[in-house]
């Protein structure tokens, strides 16, 4: 939406409108070359967070710094907040690199001997004389021996 509104001068409702179906289809096709190439991308749900976040933040502040250099002009404010999001996604990227290690092993990488799971909590139906209950219980030591 930030490039899409740095090109013309003046944005009407049909710009508007031109811009959100491009970005949607955009989007989509980001979404489909991810989904196809899963196996291959080392992105899981706390990458994405951060590259979320950084892509927020320089948006942000590419913006406020569009917005100082040029003033109140909708152009410049669009241009430097499409560069901010672009270098924050960029950075966060490759800062991120290597932050989900478990993602990049594979089954027959793992010990054979022991194998530990987090802990967690685990709230299972339970049968009784009485009737059925829950049964709520945290494990703190669970995996395979």
């Amino acid at each position: 939406m930030s490039v899409g509104s740095s090109f013309p001068d003046k944005v009407n409702q049909r710009d508007l409108r031109i811009i959100s179906a491009v970005a949607l289809g955009l989007a989509d096709a980001a979404l489909g070359i991810g989904l196809l190439y899963s196996d291959r991308i080392d992105i899981g749900r706390n990458r994405v967070f951060w590259l979320d976040t950084g892509a927020m933040v320089e948006w942000l502040a590419g913006g406020g710094l569009g917005s100082i250099i040029a003033g109140d002009r909708q152009r410049a404010l669009s241009i430097g907040g499409a560069l901010g999001m672009t270098a924050g996604t960029i950075l966060s990227y490759w800062a991120t690199s290597g932050s989900e290690p478990w993602r990049q092993t594979r089954p027959s990488d793992r010990p054979k001997l022991v194998e530990l799971d987090a802990p967690g909590l685990r709230v299972m139906p339970a049968t009784r004389a009485g009737g059925r209950s829950l049964e709520v219980s945290l494990d703190l030591l669970r995996g395979r021996f």
